[in-house]
């Protein structure tokens, strides 16, 4: 239902409230185990992201960068973990930065966020 409601969304050019149901949709994936399908859903959300206005985009799409990251994760994909951040050569995108900064992203970091968030919710730590 919620993929449903997302292309009514897409179509009526409500891309804040289709990129919301695309979450849930994807949200629905993971509780199936369904992590290509998660993915495959997510990264239509990043392409309806960025058509949002940089007040919106930046915490949405670092949301979705990250699940992203998860979904590979589970999958045992652990290069493409790294939430979409090698292909932007280590720095983060325009629209994350509102100071106008080009802040580098430790990936270090960011495998580790995922390796713990795993393992708490598989209950380990």
């Amino acid at each position: 239902m919620a993929t449903e409601l997302a292309l009514h969304f897409e179509g009526g050019r409500d891309y804040e409230q289709a990129v919301n149901y695309l979450l849930l949709a994807a949200d629905n994936a993971v509780g199936r185990f369904a992590y290509r399908d998660c993915i495959e859903i997510l990264q239509h959300a990043h392409d309806l992201v960025l058509k949002l206005p940089l007040t919106v985009r930046a915490e949405i799409e670092v949301r979705i960068l990250v699940s992203i990251g998860h979904a590979h994760f589970a999958l045992g994909a652990l290069v493409d973990s790294a939430p979409d951040v090698c292909s932007r050569g280590g720095t983060r995108p325009a629209s994350w930065s509102q100071g106008g900064s080009d802040a580098r992203v430790n990936l270090r970091d960011v495998s580790a966020g995922l390796y713990s968030s795993r393992r708490r919710c598989r209950g380990i730590g």
